[in-house]
């Protein structure tokens, strides 16, 4: 039995419990985050302050179940001291392709398709229904929003965020700290720290 412990007890948490809820030999033990000050057990399972991490390390996996990239690299920074075990949470609706390599932390959701040769990186999240298509390159710490669609040969930087509904046409580079607004078509390279939205998208910012 894997025993895993969530970063995170608000939205996204609700939905990456669903997904561990599915997976056998998958428990969630408890909940660690700032919020809690108090600590406790309702129903056998923890809720603490992140700053006691160190209390449930040796026996538990750990999830950052956050949706906003700079605050799940902090989070890891901040525990960059700690010896710490990060699970990969792949929901089982999802499609995974041939030579797919998946890091540490990563959360791949339901309805997922993930083609060939693609490879994403640490504390990433792939939300609902997305389709990553083949050859893609998506770094750590990136958002990859219910049904956007990335097509062949794409590379998306860290920290950046791919909006809901996007659609990211072949062989474009999306730079780091980028957000791509909803709804848009991405047609031209990106460029670092920017926001892009429309069809097709354009800086904003």
């Amino acid at each position: 039995m894997n025993n895993i412990m969530l970063i995170g007890n608000g939205g996204h948490a609700k939905v990456i419990k669903d997904i561990i809820l599915r997976l056998p030999n998958y428990h969630i033990t408890g909940y660690l985050d700032d919020t809690i000050s108090q600590p406790g057990y309702i129903n056998n399972v923890v809720y603490d302050n992140i700053e006691n991490i160190s209390k449930y390390n040796r026996d538990n996996y750990f999830v950052i179940a956050i949706g906003d990239n700079k605050t799940r690299q902090q989070i890891v920074r901040r525990l960059d001291s700690i010896d710490i075990k990060f699970a990969t949470i792949i929901h089982p609706s999802a499609i995974i392709g041939s030579n797919v390599s998946i890091d540490e932390g990563t959360v791949v959701m339901a309805n997922v398709t993930i083609n060939a040769d693609v490879c994403i990186g640490k504390h990433c999240v792939i939300n609902t229904m997305c389709c990553i298509e083949h050859d893609i390159n998506i770094k750590h710490y990136v958002h990859i929003a219910p049904h956007a669609t990335l097509t062949g040969n794409v590379v998306v930087n860290s920290c950046t965020l791919v909006g809901a509904g996007v659609t990211v046409i072949p062989n474009i580079t999306i730079g780091q700290n980028v957000t791509v607004g909803a709804g848009s078509t991405v047609i031209n390279h990106i460029a670092d720290n920017c926001t892009v939205y429309g069809s097709p998208a354009k800086i904003k910012r």
